[in-house]
């Protein structure tokens, strides 16, 4: 009787500290992306200038959350390209968007634009000037740690071309320094997902971007796409 209970009581034990650890198991890994966002990062990225003293700390803390929104949102997406099947050329005035963070914060999204079928330009973060990489290197860089890269076509080819036009004038080979800022119209100091905007905006024509108050998050540039720019996903990256 005695060694019946000790094996009973060795098996409620057992079973107790297995679902208790599968529990908090599960409660790490809901959590782990959005702790990864709520490290206070504000006053660091302002005293290096690569955020503007005129985004408040809650406004920065907000956009974190977004952003945060938006790769769940992206991560559900159907996992259905138009170059799923077959074979993908970049194209200039392409789009490439990722998961993966653009710097040395907890950001979650990247941006960069195809300025001809072998060469695309983006700003990689804090203390980096604008710089052009193969689509090959790109993807080496943004697919790390279960990141993704999705590519955009904008509606009209000729609406890529004069993106990408707009981009190797404005952006290539120019020193313009990484800030998060609200400055649309002003082409530096600049941001990836801002070059990206203003390739559109400015280089096709305002109706190719909806006019935005806020700060351009790559994951939601093709939510401000439209008309002649509007991006549709070709294909994606893992």
């Amino acid at each position: 009787m005695k060694k019946f209970l000790f094996f009973l009581f060795c098996f409620v034990f057992t079973l107790a500290f297995t679902l208790s650890s599968a529990s908090n198991t599960t409660h790490a890994e809901d959590n782990l992306g959005k702790s990864q966002y709520n490290t206070s990062d504000y006053d660091q990225l302002v005293r290096e200038d690569a955020l503007d003293p005129s985004v408040s700390r809650k406004q920065w803390e907000e956009l974190k959350q977004e952003a945060y929104k938006e790769d769940q949102k992206m991560r559900k997406e159907p996992a259905v390209d138009t170059y799923s099947k077959s074979k993908y050329h970049m194209r200039a005035g392409d789009v490439l968007i990722s998961n993966g963070t653009s710097g040395s914060f907890h950001l979650p999204g990247h941006a960069a634009i195809a300025i001809s079928s072998k060469k695309l330009v983006h700003i990689a973060g804090p203390k980096a000037h604008p710089a052009t990489h193969s689509l090959k290197w790109f993807k080496k860089r943004y697919t790390k740690h279960h990141s993704y890269i999705k590519m955009y076509r904008p509606k009209k080819k000729s609406a890529g071309k004069k993106a990408a036009k707009w981009s190797r004038k404005n952006i290539v080979g120019h020193k313009w320094h990484y800030q998060i800022n609200n400055k649309r119209n002003e082409v530096h100091p600049t941001y990836c997902s801002k070059i990206v905007y203003q390739a559109y905006k400015k280089g096709v024509g305002s109706g190719t971007m909806k006019t935005s108050s806020k700060i351009i998050l790559p994951l939601q540039l093709p939510q401000y796409s439209h008309g002649s720019g509007k991006l549709h996903r070709v294909k994606t990256f893992r």
